[in-house]
Order: C-alpha cells, then sequence, then structure tokens
C-alpha cells in the first residue's frame, strides 16, 4: 500500500517511445556515466528514474538507511510484457538491497522499487561509489536466456568511524504517544538524506555525526519538525508535539466467563483526542486479522462533525463466526471524508479453544499420572529391598570368653 501512495503521489507519467536507433549507445553510456539520467534502450525500452542517484550516503559501520525517499522507478517501454531484474555494484561489507528483485512489467508499465543500503561492522572507512541496476530479461534463445541491456544509477557512499545515536519520539500538547510517520535526514552538502523512517511514531537510530533534521507527520499534514547537531558518542533525544487528531488509550481487554473459563467477548477501548480544529465526516474503522489474515472490519462511531475536544468509545468485540484458536490482531482507522487521517498501532490476543485447553489440561494431568507411578514404584521397590536384606542378613553369634 505504501508503494502504491508513493508511486500515486510522485505523479510520475508513463513515458513514450524510445529514441531513434542512431541515439541508442548515447543512451546506453548515459545510464552508466550519468546518474540520475533516465535511460533508454532500444529494441524494447528500459528505463530508469528516482532518488537513489541523488543520495550522498554518511554511515558508520553496522547500520543500515532506508525509506520511502530512496527508489528507483523501472519503466518498460517496450511493445511487449518483460521480466526485469535488479542487481548493484558496491564495495566489501555493503549491500545493495531491493524491495523486489524481479518483476514483471506490461507494456507502458512501471515499477517503484525501495532501495536499502546495508553496512556491515567489517566495513573499512573510505569513499565508495554505489550503483543500483535494472537489467530486462530477454526471451530464451535455443534454450538459453540472453540478457538485454540495462539502465543504472549511481550514488556516493561514506563510510565513517564515529557514529552516534538519536532517539526521535512524537507526543501530543498532553505529553501522550502519537502514532505519526518519522522522517529523519541527515543534511550533507545542503542535500537532505533519508536516514530513518517509521510509522510508530518512535525511530531510534544509529548515525553519523552531523546535521540532522527530524520531521513528523499526521494525516500527510506535518506536525513538527526540528533540526539538530549530533557530535560523535552522543546520544540525542528529541521530542516533537504539535496540535492533531490521535487515537489513544487503545486497547482489546479479554472478558472471560466465570463458570466455563472461556472467552466471552473482548472489550475494544479508545480514546480520540482532536487537538487541532473540527472535522467534518469522521468516522473510527476496527479491523481484525486472525493469524495475519483480514477477518473483518466494523464501523464503531462516526461524526457529522467532530470538535476539538476528548472522547471515549468502548465495544464489545465478538467474532462473527466465534472465537477461533489463534492469534487476533486489532487495529483502528479514522477516516475524514473516506480518507485515512490517522491510525492505531496494532494489539494481539491470544485464543486458545476449548479442545486445545483440554488437550493441555490431559497432558498436565498425564504427567502428574505418570510421575506418581514413578514415586509410588520407588517406594515399593526400597520397601521390597528392606524385607529382603531383613531375611538375607546373618547374625553372627561369638561365645563369650572364659576365665
Amino acid at each position: 500500500m505504501l508503494k502504491d501512495r508513493l508511486l500515486n503521489w510522485s505523479g510520475l507519467n508513463k513515458r513514450g517511445a524510445g529514441p531513434a536507433p542512431l541515439l541508442f549507445l548515447l543512451f546506453l553510456l548515459a545510464a552508466v556515466l550519468l546518474p540520475g539520467s533516465t535511460a533508454h534502450a532500444q529494441d524494447g525500452g528500459i528505463a530508469m528514474s528516482g532518488t537513489f542517484y541523488a543520495q550522498v550516503f554518511e554511515l558508520p559501520p553496522g547500520v543500515e538507511v532506508s525509506g520511502p525517499a530512496i527508489y528507483v522507478v523501472v519503466y518498460n517501454q517496450g511493445g511487449e510484457e518483460s521480466r526485469f531484474k535488479m542487481s548493484s555494484e558496491s564495495p566489501s561489507g555493503v549491500e545493495i538491497l531491493f524491495s523486489e528483485s524481479e518483476f514483471t512489467l506490461a507494456p507502458g508499465g512501471q515499477k517503484m522499487v525501495f532501495i536499502t543500503v546495508k553496512v556491515s561492522q567489517e566495513a573499512v572507512p573510505g569513499q565508495y561509489q554505489l550503483v543500483a541496476k535494472v537489467t530486462k530479461v530477454a526471451a530464451a534463445i535455443e534454450g538459453q536466456v540472453v540478457l538485454a541491456v540495462a539502465a543504472a544509477q549511481q550514488a556516493d557512499l561514506t563510510i565513517v568511524g564515529e557514529s552516534a545515536t538519536v532517539n526521535v519520539q512524537v507526543v501530543s500538547p498532553s505529553g501522550e504517544p502519537v502514532v505519526s510517520v518519522v522522517s529523519l535526514f541527515k543534511i550533507v552538502g545542503g542535500k537532505e538524506m533519508q536516514f530513518g523512517y517509521s510509522e510508530t511514531g518512535v525511530l531510534e537510530a544509529r548515525v553519523s555525526p552531523g546535521s540532522f533534521k527530524a520531521s513528523a507527520y499526521v494525516g500527510g499534514e506535518k506536525l513538527a519538525e526540528q533540526s539538530f547537531e549530533v557530535a560523535a558518542g552522543e546520544t540525542k533525544n528529541i521530542i516533537l508535539s504539535g496540535n492533531t487528531v490521535y487515537i489513544g488509550g487503545f486497547g482489546a481487554v479479554p472478558n472471560y466467563s466465570n463458570e466455563t473459563g472461556k472467552l466471552v467477548f473482548a472489550n475494544i477501548v479508545y480514546t480520540i483526542n482532536n487537538f487541532y480544529q473540527p472535522m467534518p465526516n469522521v468516522e473510527v474503522i476496527l479491523f481484525v486479522s486472525l493469524d495475519g489474515e483480514p477477518l473483518e472490519k466494523i464501523s464503531l462511531v462516526t461524526f457529522e462533525s467532530l470538535n476539538t475536544s476528548r472522547t471515549g468509545g468502548s465495544y464489545n468485540y465478538i467474532p462473527s463466526k466465534g472465537w477461533e484458536s489463534g492469534e487476533y490482531s486489532f487495529y483502528l482507522e479514522l477516516t475524514t471524508n473516506g480518507v485515512l487521517y490517522t491510525k492505531t498501532l496494532e494489539v494481539k490476543l491470544i485464543v486458545e479453544s476449548p479442545a486445545s485447553i483440554m488437550g493441555k489440561d490431559f497432558i498436565l494431568l498425564l504427567f502428574i499420572g505418570i510421575l506418581l507411578v514413578l514415586l509410588i514404584g520407588l517406594l515399593i521397590n526400597f520397601i521390597l529391598w528392606r524385607i529382603w536384606k531383613r531375611r538375607h542378613t546373618k547374625t553372627v553369634r561369638y561365645p563369650k570368653s572364659g576365665k
């Protein structure tokens, strides 16, 4: 979902046909030698754009960097469906990871591929070049797969020997945690390089010393932002706060029968906090999953207009098909005019079916029974041994010595 949203936000349009054959070599060389250019390939039309080339990575050993601001976009400008493969070039101890390494695109199709740069503890400090490349896999010829031309982007990497720590937390004006998008950027040569990303309202990162900016967003709107410096060996704690709408106090409290001990319902509790402004057509929706698979969604409450206030709510949830054994997950979404504005983190509830509970009770009883049998067996064995010892022990009498 995040990929699709970012792709839509980017406003990228499908490209036209590739250049004339006489310009083919020039475009191919540009793809490899000129980072940031869009590379075209003849007879199949492969192209790449994105932000990877603009990144200036400054990372200490043992750190990886990723986020929605680090990506490439691959285009299929050919006239037929084609398969594409991502590859990379990096120094020893450095990995370039792709959100998708192989994929198929229809004619005129495009794919946004997110990139992670991972530096191992063994990486040697120094300055390096990173290359992200996409290759179109051609149709098989006489049983062999032939690789077509590729497009590439190049980025700079500096591995530094010193590091620091940055902790960012987003809170409401009253100090409550706020689930939000947090982005951490390092300022290098006037450019912003994404150093960390979180959708929980909390971000922890080990960074290289330097200048940074932390930003928090709720509902796509900037909530707060702070720029700061971090020295080598320092731990910097950043608190971002601002007026917004968020859901607090969310939980799923299990309620069991006093007679049977079975789970009856889960009490969904929450508080809607509006410290921002009146919002029209607000709805709070409960999403439920079982063992990672979506189960159902339920509209808990709607507001024609959500005023600036605190509004508490609760709901006794019982699955429409009854409780099953497994792990239930719950989270809430708050929408305005049908558009997602904010949501909560997931809470989980482990449910055991009566059969599994009985099975565990049976195993426990069986274990206790076996233990009792062993103890009784040992006791009987000890008694028999004592009896045998008494019967087979001879008493030796010595004559009294006379004068």
